[in-house]
Parts: structure tokens; sequence; C-alpha cells
């Protein structure tokens, strides 16, 4: 417009650099699930010394440390056959969406949580991660499923969460690449 004065560039930053144009290669073979496998809670070591302890608390990182066996999670026959069909996850928790043939969803949430996702890239490897990585210990990693008896216990309506590995397989299809080789619920979606 005539009556403005031109403006001019004072600053710019590249918020993100572009997407790589990466192609994802699957295997033509799975190699065959187990029915179940034995495995740590989570792959991160959360005991801590004395001194951690008494600042920030003593927590659940014996539970998280502990090896458990627990069933795999086979989506090609769980339900009927599932499918993955929406990444999900708030800013911790790695989640999937997933679909039986007769259209009843479920959700598959991982066990471990990552800091890093909360924070963002500025304080990636930071005190702060460290801290906020280890104050997730201070949940029971498997309340869900205890909830889910109380509340059966007490006749109330909540979904039935069950613990499961999931392992690579061909049914994940691309989230091959995020998901496979940890622990997760997997719950009705009550919608």
């Amino acid at each position: 417009h005539p009556d403005f004065p031109q403006g001019k560039l004072v600053y710019r930053t590249e918020v993100r650099p572009p997407l790589p144009n990466e192609t994802i290669e699957t295997p033509d073979e799975y190699p065959p699930l187990p029915d179940s496998v034995t495995v740590e809670v989570s792959e991160r070591n959360f005991m801590r010394g004395t001194v951690w302890n008494f600042l920030w608390g003593d927590h659940y990182r014996q539970v998280y440390n502990t090896e458990v066996t627990v069933p795999t999670l086979d989506l090609s026959t769980y339900k009927g056959g599932l499918r993955p069909i929406k990444r999900g996850g708030g800013f911790q928790t790695n989640s999937l969406r997933l679909e039986a043939k007769n259209g009843q969803q479920y959700a598959l949430r991982s066990i471990n949580k990552d800091a890093s996702r909360t924070l963002g890239t500025t304080f990636d490897n930071t005190f702060v991660t460290a801290i906020l990585q280890d104050n997730f210990s201070a949940a029971h990693p498997f309340a869900s499923v205890a909830t889910a008896a109380l509340a059966d216990e007490a006749g109330l309506f909540y979904t039935q969460p069950k613990v499961v590995y999931l392992p690579p397989q061909e049914a994940l299809g691309i989230y091959n690449e995020d998901y496979p080789g940890e622990l997760y619920t997997i719950e009705e979606r009550p919608d």
C-alpha cells in the first residue's frame, strides 16, 4: 500500500530443518513371535544413590529395574487381528491406536515415558531432563492394571488394560521403526 513504508527484514531463523527424504525399508520376513518374553520394565537404570534418593525420593526405582515375563502382542491374531490406524501419544508416551475387523478400537500405550518430548530439544542431555526423567519413577509402571482391578471390585466401569511386549512384526508395517521392543499396555477404547 502506498501510504505505508516498506518493512525490512530484522531477524530470520530456521525453526526446523526440512524432513529428510527417507524410505523405510521393511524386512520381507520377521522371526516367529514367542508366546512371552522376559524383559526389564525399563531400559533406563532408575537406581540412584543415597543423596539423590534423599533429595528426590525413593520412588518405584526397583520396580522399573525388575525383569518381568509378559505375553507378546501378535497383532495378526489378537482380538481377531488388529491394524494400526493412528499414531498417538502425549508429551511423554508412545501410543498407537489399533482397530479390529469389527471396528472396535484399542489403545496401545508405552510403559516407558520420554522426558525429552516434554521439554523439547533445548534441554536434551541436561540436568533438567535427568530430573524429569527420574520423576517418572514416582509412578508405578503398572498402576493402570491395579486401578482396573480396584474399579472392577468397586463395580465401576473401567477399561481392562493388559501388559504386553510388542515385538517387530509384519502387521505393524511402517510403525516397526518406532514402536517395537518395549512394554505396553493395551486396552479397549471405551468410545
